[in-house]
């Protein structure tokens, strides 16, 4: 989103409608990119749009009917917490079970979607509740912890453990994505990838990144400039630079989805 009026500005494949030329015609709160469909969450009224792939119903025509805190796009699937009540409603593709039909039972503090699965912190004690797809183990959330945010990836999940800003990581650790363990350093926030992870370093504010590195979405060692937000996609990353609100982003640019500064 543009600091200067909120308007969205997306890059990168068009193929779908999902990264249309110029402004949004609205401001919005928040947007977030899935595999080939964009949602946001409009300024004026709190109501959910989406653009580009509606093969599985993931991007309805019309702005949704209620009113949500925050929206994230999947792999074919979308979720949202309703203003309402924090329940957590789903819509598009719901082969693995990631998105059911009935809001949830519970309140959420936020909900992150994945390739096929999908993660929500709950409200009442900030553990993390994951369904859908469950190969790899990547919707077997810690049930002993508390986190603060979670990011659920193509095929493996993260979270901020909300008792010392450690990253804990669950599922497919091929490439050295969801390493076992707490990692060594305490994160403001975290995000996951196709097969690779990153987060901003509390300390700093400083990107560190693991996992697949194949085409320069994880590099090694920690940014050269600090971030205020960082987001990964299924093989490249940018994030909001701190020092002038500025994007950078670097890894896979085939589509123009990473365009260099």
């Amino acid at each position: 989103m543009r600091a200067s009026d909120d308007k969205v500005l997306c890059w990168g494949d068009n193929s779908l409608g999902q990264a249309p030329p110029g402004p949004s015609a609205e401001p919005f709160k928040s947007v977030t990119a899935g595999t080939s469909h964009t949602c946001g969450v409009r300024a004026s009224d709190d109501k959910v749009l989406c653009w580009g792939d509606k093969d599985k119903g993931h991007t309805p025509p019309e702005p949704s009917t209620e009113a949500f805190k925050s929206v994230t796009a999947g792999g074919t699937h979308t979720c949202g917490v309703r203003a309402s009540d924090d329940k957590v409603l789903c819509w598009g593709d719901n082969d693995k079970g990631q998105t059911p039909p009935e809001p949830s039972t519970e309140a959420f503090k936020s909900v992150t979607a994945g390739g096929t699965h999908t993660c929500g912190v709950r409200a009442s004690d900030g553990k993390v509740l994951c369904w859908g797809n469950d190969s790899d183990g990547r919707a077997l959330a810690p049930n002993a912890e508390a986190f603060t945010s979670v990011a659920a990836g193509n095929s493996h999940t993260c979270g901020v453990r909300a008792s010392d800003g450690k990253v804990l990581c669950w599922g497919k650790n091929g490439d050295g994505q969801a390493p076992a363990g707490p990692s060594a350093e305490a994160f403001t926030s975290v995000t996951a990838g196709g097969a690779h992870t990153c987060g901003v370093r509390a300390s700093d504010g400083n990107v560190l990144c693991w996992g697949r590195n194949i085409e320069g979405q994880a590099p090694a060692g920690p940014s050269a400039e600090a971030f205020t937000s960082v987001t990964a996609g299924g093989v490249h990353t940018c994030g909001v630079r701190a020092s002038d609100g500025k994007v950078l982003c670097w890894g896979q640019s085939d589509y123009g989805q990473a365009p260099r500064p």
